[in-house]
């Protein structure tokens, strides 16, 4: 599948569209997440200037405005505003006055470039994480022509699977007027183009010294500054936050239904979040009182605990960081042996398909039970309701291995109820 980034409206739209407005002096003031979350022009300070800005960008996005028309539009807005030609303004940073370029229609051109592509680009990602399961791979695309970057173009027909963490930082845009898409492929694409998956190519990298920040970062090779990220990754993990944050307070029968109508988007992001979650918190190897959103209640799970007149206040399940790096984890259990980092960092996809849910009325937990990796067994997370700073919450009480046939006993014995699914033996 060829991700052309002038291809995908929807997804783009709903990128660009979910930025909030903020005052910028100079691209270099903000971070790659900032410019993920906001909507932003160098030199326009005026929050009413930047919103018929965006709007201008948001109908070139929804209708297929060509740039000559999107430039002549806003020429004669920004002009009759003031916002034109070279002018004096203070600079916020050092309180010096210089004279700074405004509009023109260059800066047009960049606006117009940077948003449509970027937007583009975090819509395919969408589109690629949703088709991931069954079209793993993408081939770097780039534009072979004498405008062409050097390297840009040594990346060309570069297969890699589209989770290696060369994306991370080389999916493309990469640098002001890069052209350069993606092409999602599958197993049987590389078979009838006789090819195999790349190797992950080493990345060299160079200082760069923000001369705005004063801080130093080491940027790959062939990628300008501030362009060495996933827009795609960054606007995800973003959607994730933001449904975490409505999740925690939304009631647990509309949170539950919202997040299921949500689909593979929703997923996506809230696995890579959580996923990124664990692994900053095993790299620090200590606890930091920190949570994180792992998975939401069901509308049939919120359904039988509603039944039983202990309805959860809010759909999302949490889980806290010292079950990875605290007292709690990496130990046996009376119930057996705790779950492992890798496992802790599959829950999303265990608690989004489980293979069985099960009530353990005695400790009034919810059990969600899955297949262990080795096969042997089971894996399973309890679940309760737990009284925290920030409120009522769904919290991951423990995890642990458990052998299926204890499980069936404790079943048949009344212990746990089926809530939903089937004990695979």
């Amino acid at each position: 599948m060829d991700i052309n980034f002038a291809q995908q409206p929807e997804e783009a739209l709903r990128y660009f569209q979910a930025k909030g407005l903020a005052a910028q002096y100079s691209h270099l003031d903000n971070t790659a997440a900032d410019h993920t979350r906001d909507f932003m022009v160098a030199k326009m300070m005026d929050l009413d200037l930047l919103s018929d800005v965006k709007q201008a960008v948001d109908d070139a996005l929804t209708h297929g405005i060509a740039f000559d028309d999107f430039k002549k539009h806003l020429t004669e807005v920004l002009q009759e505003k003031g916002w034109w030609g070279q002018q004096d303004m203070v600079d916020p940073l050092t309180g010096e006055t210089r004279t700074v370029q405004l509009g023109s229609p260059r800066r047009l051109k960049t606006i117009f470039d940077v948003n449509l592509s970027t937007s583009y680009a975090a819509g395919a990602w969408a589109k690629i994480a949703d088709n991931s399961s069954h079209s793993p791979y993408l081939m770097y695309n780039a534009i072979d022509d004498s405008r062409t970057r050097p390297l840009h173009r040594s990346w060309d027909n570069k297969i890699l699977r589209w989770n290696d963490t060369w994306w991370n930082t080389h999916y493309p845009p990469n640098g002001w007027r890069c052209r350069c898409s993606v092409i999602q492929l599958n197993d049987a694409d590389l078979k009838d183009m006789g090819r195999a998956p790349d190797s992950s190519p080493e990345v060299t990298t160079k200082k760069w010294l923000n001369p705005r920040t004063g801080s130093e970062e080491n940027i790959p090779v062939g990628i300008d500054p501030g362009w060495a990220y996933n827009v795609g990754q960054n606007y995800l993990q973003q959607f994730a936050q933001q449904f975490a944050e409505k999740a925690a307070v939304a009631p647990a029968d509309l949170g539950a239904a919202v997040f299921l109508q949500a689909g593979d988007e929703a997923f996506a992001a809230l696995d890579q979040q959580f996923g990124n979650w664990v692994d900053e918190t095993l790299a620090r190897g200590q606890s930091a009182r920190s949570f994180a959103l792992a998975g939401v209640l069901a509308p049939t799970d919120v359904e039988f605990m509603a039944g039983l007149g202990i309805a959860p206040i809010n759909a999302g399940i949490v889980v806290e960081d010292r079950l990875l790096v605290g007292a709690k984890a990496d130990r046996h259990t009376a119930k057996g042996d705790a779950l492992s980092s890798d496992d802790w960092k599959n829950l999303p996809a265990a608690l989004a398909a489980p293979e069985v849910v099960l009530w353990d009325a005695y400790n009034k937990t919810m059990l969600y039970l899955f297949p262990a990796s080795d096969r042997k067994g089971k894996l399973a997370v309890e679940v309760n309701r737990k009284e925290k700073k920030q409120g009522v919450v769904n919290l991951a009480k423990s995890g642990y291995k458990v052998k299926a046939q204890d499980v069936e006993a404790h079943i048949k014995n009344g212990d746990y109820t089926v809530v939903r699914g089937k004990l695979d033996k």
